[in-house]
């Protein structure tokens, strides 16, 4: 049996050889938990919403590949763009093979910060 894919170490993998992603959000604060402290932003969290097959995905009874929804989340200041950030995260992404399916621009209540939040899925062979 093919060994699973670790969906997490990839995109942080990813994300952390963007140049131009690290150059808006230091490595350190491009994390996949989340954070124990919004005090120092820009931030980025990120976590695997799903990971599934289907009967496409079977070849002579073993999973050939895995299709993978992840959601990621942007955190900043209120009045500071999330849009350059985003804009670097998303090339990262689409240069990695992942498919923006969703976004949405918000004010987190508990939190009082901007929040962006994306959701991508990617096929990944194994």
């Amino acid at each position: 049996m093919s060994d699973i894919i670790e969906v997490k170490t990839l995109l942080k993998t990813q994300l952390n050889a963007y140049a131009g992603l690290t150059a808006l959000v230091p490595v350190a604060r491009i994390l996949s938990s989340w954070p124990d402290s919004f005090a120092t932003l820009p931030l980025i969290t990120f976590n695997e919403l799903d990971n599934f097959n289907t009967d496409e995905d079977i070849f002579d009874d073993q999973p050939i590949c895995d299709t993978s929804q992840v959601e990621i989340h942007i955190w900043q200041k209120v009045g500071v763009s999330t849009t350059p950030i985003f804009k670097q995260l998303n090339a990262c992404m689409e240069s990695n093979r992942w498919t923006r399916f969703a976004s949405v621009d918000l004010v987190d209540p508990e939190t009082k910060l901007q929040h962006k939040v994306l959701r991508y899925n990617n096929t990944l062979f194994r």
